[in-house]
C-alpha cells in the first residue's frame, strides 16, 4: 500500500494491484478508503466509470479474486430522526455514504456497518439481482470477559417489528414453535414467503434449524 501511495501516476499504482494479483491471483484485496490509493475527482463521471472499468478489466483476468472497497458516512447535520435506518432502508442509508455513489453503485455488493443500540451492530445492504437479509451483531461475552469476535443478536421486539414487513409479521405469529418446512409451506404460509421469512429470520437470529427441523429462538 505504501509502494503504490509513493507512485504519481494512475497507472502506475494499478500496475502494483496487478503485479500482486499475478502473485496470488485468488486472493481478497482490501482498499481502505479508495480515494487514498486513487485520488481522482468524484465529479467527473469520466474518472469514475474510467476507474470502475480499469477495476472490472483486472478482476476479470481474475476470476478468483475479490475485491472489498470502503467508504465513510457523511457526518449527519441533519435531524436524527430524519436518519435513514441500515435495518429497514439499506437502499436510503447508502445515500449518505462519503466519496461517490457513482462507485458504489456499480457494486456487485454493496454492505454497510452501522450502530443499532448501544451494544448492537447491524450489517445490511444491495446484493445485485438477489435479496439481502440484515445481520444484528454484538461482542461475544463468556463470564463479564468480552472475547473477540461478534455473535448473533437476536432482534429486540421494537427492531423485530420493523425487521419483518406487516405480512412477514403476521406469517410468523401464524408459525408453531417447531416445524419441518413441507409441514406449514402453502398450510399456514405460502411456499415462497415461507422461503423468504426464514432466510430473514435465520439472519437476524431468531430461528434455527437442527436435524432438518426448524425452531424458533424467540427474542430476548
Amino acid at each position: 500500500m505504501f509502494a503504490a501511495l509513493e507512485k504519481k501516476v494512475f497507472k502506475e499504482r494499478f500496475d502494483i494491484l496487478k503485479e500482486a494479483l499475478s502473485g496470488k491471483p485468488n486472493a481478497f484485496v482490501i482498499i481502505d478508503p479508495l480515494e487514498l490509493l486513487f485520488p481522482i475527482d468524484t465529479l467527473k463521471k469520466t474518472n469514475i466509470l474510467a476507474l470502475y472499468a480499469e477495476l472490472q478489466r483486472l478482476l476479470s483476468k481474475h476470476p478468483e479474486a475479490a475485491m472489498l472497497i470502503t467508504f465513510n458516512l457523511r457526518k449527519w447535520t441533519k435531524e436524527e430522526s430524519k436518519r435513514p435506518s441500515l435495518l429497514t432502508n439499506p437502499r436510503e442509508w447508502m445515500e449518505e455514504v462519503c466519496g461517490t455513489l457513482d462507485i458504489s453503485n456499480r457494486s456487485d455488493v454493496r454492505i454497510g456497518m452501522d450502530i443499532q443500540s448501544e451494544e448492537v451492530r447491524v450489517i445490511n445492504g444491495i446484493r445485485r439481482g438477489e435479496e439481502m437479509h440484515p445481520l444484528l451483531v454484538r461482542p461475544i461475552v463468556i463470564e463479564g470477559e468480552r472475547l473477540a469476535g461478534f455473535e448473533l443478536c437476536p432482534p429486540e421486539g421494537e427492531d423485530l417489528n420493523v425487521a419483518f414487513t406487516p405480512k412477514q409479521r403476521e406469517y410468523w405469529t401464524m408459525l408453531p414453535s417447531s416445524f419441518r418446512f413441507e409441514e406449514v409451506a402453502d398450510r399456514l404460509v405460502p411456499r415462497a414467503s415461507l422461503s423468504r421469512l426464514l432466510a430473514r429470520a435465520k439472519s437476524l437470529g431468531l430461528i434455527e434449524q437442527p436435524n432438518g427441523v426448524w425452531q424458533k429462538r424467540g427474542t430476548r
